[in-house]
């Protein structure tokens, strides 16, 4: 199981969180998930939209980053059976799709971000819905 913070690379006190990212683009889904190690989060991902609930039981994220467009599967219909499996589940959708990302913070997501992005400003959305989960 992972624990509730991840360790930093160097060993020193934990400073991030646990995070399940979804994304079908293999270079972003790396790039990503090794930039928020860095950043000292705990980092688990899927190139596979259906493996998202399975997961997030499995190791129960502070955070799930999740791409809305992925094949094969209704992301929207995801976010809903992540909220049925877990009603504080903290999720940041993401998408180069504005309409999509609308029709996300409706459906209650924590936050939004439209690609391309900053990392730097993934991390301070997920550090901010991990402690809005925490409070």
């Amino acid at each position: 199981m992972i624990p509730k913070k991840a360790a930093n690379p160097a060993g020193h006190r934990p400073t991030g969180y646990r995070v399940l990212l979804i994304d079908d683009n293999a270079h972003l889904l790396t790039a990503v998930e090794d930039g928020l190690r860095l950043m000292g989060h705990e980092v688990k991902s899927s190139a596979v939209g259906a493996d998202a609930a399975r997961l997030m039981e499995l190791l129960e994220p502070d955070v799930v980053v999740a791409d809305i467009v992925m094949p094969e599967v209704d992301m929207f219909d995801t976010f809903r059976k992540l909220k049925a499996i877990n009603p504080a589940a903290r999720i940041i959708a993401i998408s180069g799709n504005g309409h999509l990302l609308s029709v996300a913070a409706k459906l209650g997501v924590a936050h939004v971000l439209a690609k391309p992005f900053e990392l730097k400003r993934l991390d301070l959305l997920i550090r901010m819905a991990a402690r809005a989960g925490n409070s």
